[in-house]
């Protein structure tokens, strides 16, 4: 049976509409988040912040992480902060490894922000507010994930 080619090109236009939905974009590598990521360098170690002042330190796309105790940060004026310092591309360092970057909340796009030594104190004072490590059982937040963290990050 044929279809006519009037039907092959709808159907075509349909699926071509429907299936890009599915891809990533490559805008946007992260999912939105509640909480503000703050990255050293771009793609490294991930600090993100959550409105009760809670956190979590990670590197990279590794799967370890460390829990931050709540109140540790303030979250208003860092996000207001790092709004106020985003950089254009003129303005980014010759060497992007001293380039901070970060994920607002409600988006999942990546800026680069000013203020490096900033993003730095900031994932030396969550370091120093962590929360123990979780039972053994709990593999991606055990002591082993939190020394993997501290090494990777160059904390404490």
């Amino acid at each position: 049976m044929r279809l006519p080619l009037l039907g092959i090109l709808l159907l075509t236009a349909a699926f071509l509409l429907t299936v890009p939905a599915a891809w990533p974009s490559e805008k946007a590598p992260h999912t939105e988040t509640e909480g503000l990521d703050l990255m050293l360098p771009h793609g490294g170690c991930r600090l993100t912040i959550l409105p009760d002042g809670s956190g979590s330190i990670h590197y990279g796309a590794a799967p370890w992480h460390v829990r931050v105790t709540a109140h540790t940060f303030d979250f208003g004026p860092l996000l207001q902060h790092f709004q106020a310092n985003v950089m254009f591309a003129k303005s980014l360092p010759e060497r992007r490894e001293e380039a901070a970057s970060a994920v607002f909340p409600g988006s999942s796009e990546v800026k680069f922000v000013s203020n490096a030594p900033r993003v730095r104190a900031l994932l030396q004072q969550g370091w120093a507010s962590r929360l123990p490590p979780s039972s053994p059982a709990a593999f991606f937040e055990d002591e082993s994930a939190h020394e993997r963290v501290r090494r990777a990050c160059n904390l404490g």
